[in-house]
């Protein structure tokens, strides 16, 4: 399954470094890596569920559109980023800063009428941070 993830990094790594992004987000997506093909292995550490086997962040080349205009890219091949607290349209999943992976509850047959708010909620404390899409596959 190949879907859309939020990440939110600290305010302090600076947007204009993309390098800096790009590391933030590898440690945020870390913990949540698969790192076997072994079924029974489906925790890392902290009983962390392991959710991706690769992931892209999203550029403009990736992801040339997205239903939110608070997302930008300082180049064609930049990471897509925006302050957290102006993010309205919610991918999949979302990793907050505190380590947790969030996912809605929306299926191929399904929406999750509850994940707008939910996401909403769970962003609200971190409204300051930087927010980058990422699509990742699990």
């Amino acid at each position: 399954m190949k879907a859309f993830l939020l990440v939110l990094v600290r305010p302090d790594v600076d947007v204009a470094d993309e390098a800096a992004l790009r590391a933030a987000v590898a440690a945020a997506m870390a913990p949540h890596a698969e790192a076997s093909d072994d079924p029974g292995e489906d925790a890392g550490d902290h009983g962390r569920a392991r959710r991706w086997d690769y992931y892209l962040l999203c550029t403009r080349d990736i992801l040339p559109e997205w239903p939110d205009p608070a997302f930008t890219a300082r180049a064609p091949d930049g990471p897509r980023v925006a302050r957290a607290g102006d993010v309205r349209a919610w991918p999949h999943a979302l990793l907050t800063p505190d380590g947790r992976w969030h996912e809605s509850r929306a299926t191929y047959q399904a929406t999750d009428p509850h994940w707008p708010a939910t996401a909403a909620g769970l962003v609200a404390p971190y409204a300051d941070h930087h927010a980058l899409l990422v699509l990742y596959h699990a």
